[in-house]
């Protein structure tokens, strides 16, 4: 995972024992504790980095890993016996379960040696490397299959092939893809499927093809499509959502399916199950509304609800599951929209969000009477650069309180995420990981842990712009800003 940071120019004033206030409504909680040092959390780099990367190691345990301010890549094992491993390399691709390195062979050869490695093992017996043709290298890695599946191509004037390799089985050399030269691999798109079994590759002439990684059995050219398809290969379809209609093309047979002949919006397509253990539907705009209809055609289309221009997710419990969408087409500034309830027999639509983003629902949210007590919450007014709202949660409406009043939890909230049902069960009862007091990013921005019945929100760390939960743990890991430099990377326990 890339963080991509977003860094905002500010009129320069006067730094000291200041107090920043950026929306003149305070949040409904009290920040408590103390401020705590920034030395009292374990330092992961000992240089200014940009951010880190969760890595799984042979044990199968998690490792950070960042750039050094030189070429070099550091790893550091977050269990023990908490190794440490530098990798160095001319170009370094960390990926889930491995990390391929890149460097020119040396002299008098010619072309690139290409090195994978997994974090924890010893190199002489687990590296697997490759001697690859002269070119700048291009590498596309399957997600699936543990990362051991890669496509190379050099880019070179001369090459007229480029190769599908698996790292424990054998190599494809495969002709360059229709629209391509020997130095634009970019003109075509390469996918692995989940596993890594298969290649689609969408070329440089609008056609999808599907080709087997472990032999010759599987080459074929599944035909044209307009940019903007949808590959659902777990099912074997491709979904196309356009101005002719939903349509689906059976991967295996190339049998053509019309769900609906009504055009729809490009682009706009969402999946769910609008029922508890009812099929898979896929959602859609047209010119009446948001439009669903099964997948596997087992249904007609109905429409969902008129007048939605976006799906914006289903809340509820599965027995009383409740549309919320948008009346507001997609593609506003990060994403934001009015968000509303569908009506129900017990209660009216409601508008619930004015324009905000990030919806999310948790059903194991536990009242201050121990009763369940369903959520949402969301970023309101968050159609600013960077994406920062309000961090708001609500009840969901009941025909006694049909319109509940939502809770400000936190200002100038970038993310945050819902600890109900998360880490351990102890964890649960309306606590809430963020960030908040991120107008821009700066050191004035904290993380906080949020107790929504107890209305607190407990100091964690100062100074945080991103986190990531590391896996099987009770700690995040967070990335400090420390000036003009970089940031530096702690991990903080979440207390109980």
């Amino acid at each position: 995972m890339h963080v991509h940071k977003l860094f905002c120019a500010v009129a320069s004033f006067a730094l000291g024992a200041c107090s920043y206030t950026f929306n003149p409504d305070a949040p409904a909680v009290t920040l408590v504790g103390d401020e705590p040092a920034l030395d009292s959390f374990p330092k992961i780099n000992d240089a200014p980095t940009h951010g880190a990367e969760l890595l799984v190691g042979t044990r199968g345990d998690y490792w950070a890993t960042f750039q050094l301010p030189t070429q070099a890549w550091r790893a550091v094992e977050l269990s023990p016996p908490y190794a440490t491993e530098d990798l160095i390399a001319d170009v370094v691709y960390p990926e889930y379960k491995a990390i391929y390195l890149l460097n020119a062979a040396p002299a008098p050869r010619e072309g690139t040696i290409l090195t994978i490695h997994e974090l924890g093992s010893p190199a002489t017996t687990q590296d697997d490397t490759y001697a690859l043709p002269k070119g700048v290298p291009f590498i596309s890695i399957s997600e699936g299959g543990g990362g051991d599946i890669f496509i190379y191509w050099a880019k070179d004037p001369a090459t007229t092939q480029y190769r599908i390799q698996r790292r424990r089985g054998g190599a494809r050399l495969m002709p360059l893809p229709p629209g391509t030269t020997g130095t634009t691999p970019e003109s075509a798109e390469f996918l692995f499927n989940y596993d890594g079994s298969r290649l689609y590759i969408y070329d440089g002439t609008q056609h999808l093809s599907i080709h087997s990684t472990n032999d010759a059995t599987v080459d074929d050219d599944l035909g044209a499509f307009a940019p903007g398809f949808v590959l659902y290969d777990s099912i074997g379809l491709i979904i196309t959502v356009d101005a002719n209609g939903v349509r689906t093309l059976d991967i295996h047979t190339g049998k053509p399916v019309i769900l609906d002949s009504e055009p729809a919006t490009p682009g706009s397509y969402w999946f769910t199950s609008l029922v508890a253990d009812g099929p898979d539907n896929i959602l859609y705009i047209t010119a009446e509304g948001l439009k669903g209809v099964p997948i596997d055609g087992s249904g007609p289309p109905v429409l969902v609800q008129a007048g939605a221009q976006q799906f914006l997710g289903i809340v509820g419990p599965a027995n009383k599951r409740q549309l919320a969408y948008s009346a507001s087409p997609s593609g506003q500034l990060e994403n934001a929209s009015d968000g509303w309830l569908q009506a129900t027999a017990d209660v009216p639509a409601w508008r619930f969000m004015e324009r905000g983003r990030w919806l999310t629902y948790t059903g194991a949210h536990l009242g201050a009477d121990k009763k369940p007590d369903p959520k949402m919450r969301y970023l309101e007014h968050s159609a600013q650069t960077g994406g920062v709202g309000q961090l708001m949660s609500v009840s969901l409406p009941s025909k006694s309180n049909p319109t509940p009043t939502p809770m400000q939890l936190a200002m100038n909230v970038p993310q945050y995420t819902d600890l109900d049902g998360q880490l351990g069960t102890k964890f649960g009862k309306g606590r809430i990981l963020a960030i908040e007091n991120q107008a821009f990013i700066g050191t004035q921005s904290r993380l906080v842990l949020i107790d929504e019945n107890a209305a607190t929100a407990t100091w964690l760390c100062p100074s945080v712009t991103a986190y990531q939960l590391i896996p099987n743990s009770h700690d995040v890991l967070v990335d400090i800003i420390t000036g003009a430099t970089g940031y530096d990377v702690r991990r903080v326990p979440i207390p109980d």
